[in-house]
């Protein structure tokens, strides 16, 4: 477990079902890769859910649909951008695929919190 899964699930355990997750999950990941492809993210994502329930989390996953429809509100408020579409040599299917990365300057941001909510307030 990366050290900023660790913060979110000591926060979890210690806060309960109210704390951020997914959105500090795809900020800390970001900062920790740089870019990554969406698919991609989705499923490490599930794989932290996975590794904090083994620890006492009682964390319910989240669809490909949700995730997507999360980055989805990340991009409106400017947090994430788009930096490349393509076709990797081991993609066998399916369109290319979405790089995404922070924003530069929103690290700290605090749409990062809840961003849904955050841009229902902006708006």
């Amino acid at each position: 477990m990366r050290k900023f899964e660790e913060e979110i699930l000591l926060t979890y355990l210690a806060a309960g079902r109210r704390t951020p997750r997914t959105g500090w999950w795809i900020r800390g990941h970001l900062l920790d890769v740089g870019t990554d492809y969406i698919w991609r993210m989705w499923k490490r994502y599930l794989s932290f859910l996975d590794e904090a329930r083994e620890r006492g989390a009682k964390i319910g996953d989240i669809s490909y649909r949700q995730f997507r429809i999360y980055l989805y509100f990340l991009k409106k408020l400017g947090l994430i951008t788009v930096i490349e579409r393509r076709r990797d040599p081991d993609q066998r299917k399916g369109a290319p695929r979405s790089y995404v990365a922070i924003t530069s300057g929103a690290e700290d941001h605090p749409g990062w919190i809840n961003p849904i909510a955050y841009w229902r307030e902006t708006r």
